[in-house]
């Protein structure tokens, strides 16, 4: 039969962005594959429940709609010309296949700060369809169905909407563990391998787009977050004349055409090979500008965000004779905002480190009794009240008696840690309060260490030995004052006692 048949071949995309046939570039989405030649409509495609709304029209470049309208609307939508951000993203999605996306965007804020309203214009970029009620996807899809959905939604934007983490402390976990595997996904380029029936190995689907999600909380991790850009809303800031201009817009396809005539500008310049040496170029002289910013990623993510911009500023300028200063204004406009985000963020990372987790989750051991802390010799601290110490009150036999394990000694300015008995405390007391410290001794010592709060140790190692009652044992020398705001005060008591300060110490 195979011998006699004359069999033909049909290929059918069930993906969207880029392929190349033939030495040719083209983009599909469910209308066909735009190409130097225009839309042509015999691609066959079968995108598959939502991604069938990812439908380009023909390219239109005869007197096109200028693009300055669009651009001045996403400046004036949120307050420091952040809303050019997140048009930035819409067009560096379209360049993955060409330069590998490893960022994600995120939307924070509470219910009425119209997250989803400007989700769905982003996503009307790609399809007139789409609005702020129906959207790529959202947080209650599995982690297989987001992780494939992110894989077929290939250079383009896949939206995951309403990340709120509620429930019980399992539930929680489980939202948090489904992030964290599609944002590390997407900013690894690396994705969950999986064996077949017969032990063969599936290949993972790695997302191939640009991740945008929402939700009222963030997702929980220092790294994590390092591999997104997050912009914060407040009530009040969306500007919802902008806001409704926009969504009008996107339903009457006037941004969506704005993104096929792009697409098809870029075509023409990837069939040339007029593409990625410049852009190449420019992605490295920009990374230069953002060293020491935040994260070590900051420098990277900035500068491939921006990208999406600069690249859409540049076929305004050859195709709708954009001016060269206006664009320019533009895009620094753009910069200014981007670093603006990155300054705040590189903030919150720091209030989310592991260091920092584990100093505030100290505090908290202290002030709840769990953990005490002593005088080298053994006693009550001065002012023991403020080291993990209650006040007993037996007639005659009155006094101050610890509360919790022995966590450590206060000496001189320094607060001298046994740092497997802080973990043992704060490590349950973590997950109680629904942000489980994870992390090893090595490790926390070794953030600690980085992040400025152990004032003195040995040569080669985080540690010092020190004798306390008598003994001599290895202990984690944290600075004081960076833990307890008020020890220089005590300081000063320890070093001079009187009586009449021990008795201002008792209640």
């Amino acid at each position: 039969m195979k011998e006699k048949s004359n069999p033909s071949q049909q290929v059918i995309r069930q993906h969207t962005g880029w392929v190349v046939e033939n030495g040719k570039h083209g983009f599909i989405s469910n209308t066909g594959k735009i190409c130097v030649s225009g839309l042509d409509e015999t691609t066959e495609t079968d995108l598959q429940g939502i991604l069938s709304n990812y439908a380009l029209p023909k390219p239109v470049m005869d007197n096109p709609d200028s693009p300055l309208e669009v651009i001045r609307d996403f400046g004036g939508l949120l307050p420091d010309y952040s809303g050019l951000v997140l048009l930035s993203a819409v067009f560096r999605s379209t360049l993955s296949h060409f330069f590998r996306n490893t960022l994600s965007v995120y939307l924070q804020g509470t219910t009425g700060t119209y997250k989803s309203a400007i989700s769905g214009v982003l996503l009307s970029f790609f399809g007139k369809e789409f609005n702020g009620f129906l959207l790529s996807d959202n947080w209650t899809s599995t982690a297989n169905a987001l992780e494939k959905k992110a894989f077929l939604c290939k250079d383009c934007v896949f939206i995951v909407d309403d990340f709120v983490p509620r429930g019980t402390a399992n539930d929680v976990n489980r939202l948090h563990a489904k992030a964290e595997r599609l944002f590390r996904a997407q900013g690894n380029a690396a994705g969950r391998d999986r064996l077949t029936s017969n032990t063969d190995i599936r290949g993972a689907f790695v997302p191939k787009g640009l991740i945008i999600s929402s939700g009222e909380d963030t997702p929980a991790g220092h790294s994590l977050q390092a591999r997104m850009i997050l912009v914060h809303l407040s009530k009040g800031e969306v500007d919802t004349n902008v806001l409704t201009r926009l969504q009008t817009k996107g339903a009457q396809g006037d941004l969506v055409q704005h993104l096929s005539n792009f697409i098809y500008w870029i075509a023409m310049m990837a069939d040339t090979d007029h593409l990625k040496q410049p852009i190449k170029l420019w992605l490295e002289n920009q990374r230069q500008k953002y060293v020491n910013i935040g994260h070590a990623r900051a420098p990277d993510n900035i500068a491939s965000l921006l990208l999406g911009l600069h690249m859409f500023l540049l076929y305004a300028k050859t195709q709708t004779n954009l001016d060269e200063k206006v664009a320019n204004t533009i895009f620094q406009c753009c910069e200014t905002a981007m670093l603006n985000l990155a300054q705040k963020q590189a903030q919150s990372e720091n209030e989310v480190s592991d260091s920092e987790r584990f100093i505030s989750f100290l505090r908290t051991a202290i002030s709840m009794e769990k953990g005490h802390f002593r005088a080298r010799s053994g006693s009550a601290p001065t002012s023991p009240g403020n080291f993990g110490w209650r006040y007993v009150e037996r007639g005659e036999h009155s006094d101050w008696r610890p509360q919790g394990s022995c966590l450590g000694y206060v000496h001189d300015g320094e607060i001298l840690l046994y740092l497997k008995s802080c973990l043992a405390v704060i490590k349950p007391l973590s997950t109680q309060i629904g942000s489980h410290l994870g992390i090893s001794e090595n490790g926390i010592a070794k953030a600690l260490k980085e992040a400025g709060y152990i004032k003195r140790h040995e040569k080669g190692r985080n540690t010092v030995k020190m004798t306390c009652e008598g003994k001599r044992e290895t202990f984690l020398c944290i600075d004081g004052d960076k833990v307890f705001d008020f020890i220089g005060n005590q300081l000063m008591l320890e070093l001079d006692p009187t009586e009449e300060q021990f008795e201002d110490a008792q209640p």
